[in-house]
């Protein structure tokens, strides 16, 4: 029994990590689709 809980806090843990690095991937995408927009809004400009 204690090697299922083990099993499963670990599937946790892991469904935990994959949560935060999907965040982290988000966030940097969104920084960059918001670098890429002032590019081509400063293209414009010039």
């Amino acid at each position: 029994n204690t090697l299922v809980l083990d099993e499963v806090d670990l599937a946790r843990e892991i469904h935990t990590l994959i949560k935060e690095i999907k965040f982290i991937t988000i966030q940097d995408f969104n920084k960059g689709y918001a670098v890429t927009n002032n590019v081509n809004i400063f293209s414009v400009l010039i």
